[in-house]
C-alpha cells in the first residue's frame, strides 16, 4: 500500500539497508495506446546509483516498475576482478487493458 500524496516519504527499508520512497508527481503513463493517470513513487537510497521508480494508478493499483542502474560492476567466474562497469535499464508492465 503506497500512501498516494504529492511529495510524501516513507522509509521501506531498515535492514540490511537504509532506503525512502517518495511520491514525485503524478504523470500519463502509455499502455496498449491508451494513457492512464499514474503517481510516480521514486527511491531515496543513499549511498547506492540505483533508482526505482513505481507508476501506481488509483483504478488499476501498480502498473509499471523502471529500475535504473549505474556503475554496475560486470564480472564473471573466469575475470571476476574486470573492473569493467555498466549502465542497465529495465521495465516491467504490470498489467494488461483491453483495447
Amino acid at each position: 500500500e503506497y500512501p498516494l500524496e504529492i511529495n510524501k516519504r516513507w522509509v521501506e527499508l531498515y535492514i540490511p539497508f537504509y532506503r525512502e520512497r517518495y511520491v514525485d508527481k503524478i504523470i500519463n503513463v502509455k499502455f496498449n495506446g491508451q494513457f492512464i493517470s499514474c503517481y510516480e513513487v521514486k527511491v531515496d537510497w543513499p549511498g547506492y546509483e540505483i533508482e526505482i521508480n513505481d507508476f501506481v494508478s488509483l483504478t488499476h493499483g501498480l502498473v509499471r516498475r523502471e529500475i535504473f542502474a549505474d556503475s554496475i560492476r560486470i564480472t564473471d567466474p573466469v575475470n571476476p576482478d574486470s573492473n569493467l562497469f555498466g549502465k542497465v535499464f529495465t521495465y516491467s508492465d504490470l498489467i494488461r487493458l483491453n483495447q
